[in-house]
């Protein structure tokens, strides 16, 4: 099989998740979707620095709320990161 063959395929299979992922926020709203999201994230429990909105946001990935933004515990409180770049720190 050809490389090309295999990327099509590749797709397909990524638009069929997809899709499925859609059609069962669709029918059950984004609730399933996050108890989802929260049993395969590697971040929520981690030391995070989040860079986002031109500031740096460092402490520990809590949650995601009802909305999928990621909650940042840090010294002033808890931080909601709607976007931006999440890096893991390593466990000191």
């Amino acid at each position: 099989m050809n490389h090309f063959a295999r990327r099509a395929l590749f797709l397909a299979a990524c638009l069929t998740a997809l899709e499925e992922w859609l059609d069962r926020h669709a029918e059950e709203g984004f609730a399933a979707i996050r108890a989802a999201w929260r049993e395969r994230s590697v971040t929520l429990g981690r030391e995070v620095s989040v860079q986002a909105d031109g500031r740096e946001v460092a402490g520990i990935a809590i949650d995601l709320d009802e909305d999928g933004a990621l909650l940042v515990r840090d010294r002033s409180g808890v931080q909601r990161i709607l976007a931006g770049d999440v890096t893991l720190l390593r466990p000191r």
